[in-house]
């Protein structure tokens, strides 16, 4: 077996990973930043909210921050995957908002690939630290031009989210504040509760309890780093009881 490897850099906006092996942070489905993962080799499935597929090798996953998303990796010994993850810029904020709109796998161009493929070349060589990060800063505009310059052709589902489950979530997304059950959604979208508890689950690999409480967590994170009282955070995100709100966020965000 190849050995398993992975080179890893990173700046104060933004982080590059180029690696063969178990993915090193699980449970981050929301996440703070953009991410471009470029699939490279292995057996993994891409699940968002617009449906699951499987990956095929050179596909470009897009990843906008905040949205749910989830790698679902069936061969961890041959996962082998480039990650790029990066914060808005003042000089990037308005190409992110216009080619990053939601979660998708993609096709990309062969100018995209050359960028990743020379991404990797510099965290392997001799540079020093501070060039390869000068490198990768660089290579996020480029990578956010070229998909403007040549808008990427999403690939085909293997499987979209059944009408209930879309619904719930953009339930969810829109009241999740407010005292949320599977009963009570699944009233709101017309299925029994067990229907839509098993349909959630299985198209979203994620529970219906878990992914309003990670929906949840990832407001309050952001409005914590806006410089919000935990306090009030806990109570705007629907959170009833303070302690078990810190206990959460602590656990999710210091893992």
């Amino acid at each position: 077996m190849e050995k398993q490897f992975e080179y890893y850099v990173k700046g104060d906006t933004f982080h590059f990973k180029y690696a063969k092996c178990e993915p090193s942070v699980k449970g981050r489905e929301f996440h703070d930043y953009n991410e471009f993962v470029l699939f490279l080799g292995g057996k993994a499935r891409f699940i968002s909210k617009n449906g699951q597929k499987e990956l095929i090798p050179n596909n470009l996953v897009i990843i906008p921050r905040e949205e749910y998303h989830r790698f679902i990796v069936e061969s961890p010994e041959n996962y082998t995957r480039c990650i790029l993850g990066f914060s808005s810029t003042p000089e990037t904020s308005a190409l992110i908002n216009e080619v990053m709109s939601t979660a998708q796998i993609t096709e990309p161009t062969e100018k995209i690939i050359n960028v990743f493929e020379t991404l990797i070349e510099v965290v392997k060589s001799n540079l020093s630290e501070s060039e390869k990060k000068l490198y990768i800063s660089s290579s996020i505009p480029q990578i956010l031009l070229n998909l403007k310059l040549a808008p990427q052709t999403q690939t085909p589902k293997s499987s979209s989210l059944s009408p209930c489950v879309s619904c719930a979530l953009s339930i969810i997304d829109q009241k999740f504040s407010e005292k949320l059950t599977v009963k009570s959604l699944s009233e709101l979208v017309y299925v029994s509760p067990s229907t839509l508890y098993h349909k959630f689950r299985k198209e979203l690999n994620i529970s219906v309890y878990e992914y309003i409480t990670k929906k949840r967590l990832s407001v309050a994170n952001e409005l914590i780093k806006e410089g919000k009282p935990l306090t009030s955070v806990a109570v705007t995100c629907g959170f009833q009881d303070y302690s078990c709100f810190y206990r959460l966020y602590k656990k999710h965000y210091s893992s």
